[in-house]
């Protein structure tokens, strides 16, 4: 709140004659016509009297006239009456207005059609840092307008009253405005046309938006980090999984065949039946190798890092195909598609996510994966047969695929899902390739 800046006031020849006055005016006014109508009131009495007690003192065609003034009185009264009450409704309806106006949160702000203020609320007195008094006949532009925007403000001013007197209609927008101090505020405007009477008045509802855009950029903000802490969380998952893979392969796998070669020497000293034996621990050895071997790919397949995206994705095919008993086509263009290794790894992850969800959740029979280049980008798309999924507005198909357009934004790419319940689904992914690298038909790997 700025209620407690010193407010500008006005100078004795700015004073202007306030609605009190004119009030005061018309109460003279119509306490000057109820004396005149009594007084009318008092001497037709004293004449309907005379005709009544000395009936030749006045002629008697005067009686129907006296008969008329006599109604003319009574309609008068009767309007008199119609008006005071009317008058009193208008002047509690105009308390109960400035009432609302003061206990508005919000600035409201009326304006003739030189753009001249007409009326400035508590809230507005607040917000800007003015007294009513001193913002009633500025120019309102001239009171919060930036000195860089004023020309602009004058101009939107303008078109919105053109529209806004044609159209009737509230209109909405965001500006910049400046207070009494020169601090600058975010705002959003609606205006409104009053409609009623001459001159066209138009009223501002100014709404302070400083906090939530700063809210909303510390939000984006932290967005930003959030994505970025998630990629580099991945990439560090990714590492220490390469890491596992390399120990289980460099470890396990050089005891496994040790054992087979220790196996193997034992078997000339062997009977028959005992060899038999030794060849059953033998093919146990050789299921534990392949067992080691398969969970050192799922770890983290080495082509992935020495061979590049394309190679991995073709293990990670029949992988997936032969696992969930699904067919699997990959598609590729034969293009170059070079990336660094954050997108290599965050596109394989997303991937692999996406073909396990095809193939688990989606009830997919056949699922095809293509990998293309447009550019300087480079273009995954993900379609399955399954039952698809019914989306809203703004929907992302729950917190995985958030979770995968999220780390595409990051690496600066993008996500985009065309679903709809029981006609499959369809996913594209998209990135950036290596700088400097061509697009040119033709080059291939």
């Amino acid at each position: 709140m700025r209620g407690n800046r010193s407010l500008p006031t006005p100078g004795a020849r700015e004073r202007r004659e306030y609605p009190s006055a004119a009030k005061a005016k018309r109460r003279v006014s119509d306490s000057s016509f109820q004396d005149d109508l009594e007084a009318l009131r008092t001497q037709l009495t004293a004449l309907e009297r005379l005709a009544s007690e000395q009936p030749g003192a006045m002629p008697l065609s005067c009686a129907p006239i006296l008969a008329d003034v006599r109604m003319c009185c009574e309609r008068m009264q009767s309007r008199d009456v119609a008006q005071r009450a009317s008058a009193e409704a208008l002047r509690q309806s105009e308390t109960r207005k400035a009432a609302i106006l003061d206990a508005s949160l919000d600035a409201v702000i009326t304006v003739d059609e030189r753009g001249c203020v007409v009326e400035f609320n508590t809230a507005a007195e607040s917000m800007f840092g003015y007294k009513r008094e001193y913002a009633i006949g500025q120019v309102l532009s001239d009171l919060v307008a930036p000195s860089r925007l004023k020309h602009k403000a004058l101009e939107v001013l303008s078109r919105l009253r053109a529209g806004a007197a044609g159209q009737g209609e509230t209109q909405r927008f965001q500006a910049i405005a400046i207070t009494s101090d020169g601090a600058e505020l975010a705002i959003e405007v609606a205006i409104a046309p009053l409609g009623l009477g001459a001159p066209k008045l138009l009223t501002l509802y100014i709404h302070d938006a400083t906090s939530r855009k700063r809210a909303e950029d510390d939000l984006r903000r932290n967005q930003r980090r959030l994505q970025a802490l998630t990629a580099e969380l991945l990439l560090t998952e990714e590492r220490e999984r390469r890491r596992l893979a390399i120990d289980l392969h460099d470890g396990l796998s050089q005891t496994i065949a040790l054992a087979r070669i220790k196996l193997a020497s034992l078997r000339p000293a062997l009977t028959d039946e005992r060899a038999m034996l030794l060849d059953e621990i033998g093919g146990l050895i050789e299921e534990a190798d392949r067992a080691a071997r398969s969970v050192s790919f799922e770890l983290s397949p080495p082509m992935l890092h020495d061979m590049g995206l394309e190679a991995a994705l073709q293990w990670l095919v029949e992988h997936l195909g032969a696992r969930y008993g699904i067919q699997i086509v990959l598609e590729d263009d034969g293009l170059s598609k070079s990336t660094d290794e954050r997108t290599r790894v965050i596109l394989f992850r997303s991937i692999r996510e996406l073909l396990i969800n095809a193939a688990k959740h989606a009830g997919a029979r056949a699922v095809r994966l293509r990998v293309f280049r447009e550019g300087t980008r480079l273009g995954v798309a993900v379609e399955d047969d399954g039952v698809g999924m019914q989306l809203g507005a703004g929907d992302s198909g729950g917190f995985g695929l958030f979770s995968i357009r999220e780390r595409m934004g990051h690496v600066g790419g993008s996500m985009r899902i065309d679903s709809a319940a029981g006609r499959g689904t369809r996913i594209e992914l998209r990135a950036p390739l290596l700088s400097g690298q061509l697009s040119k038909v033709g080059d291939t790997t």
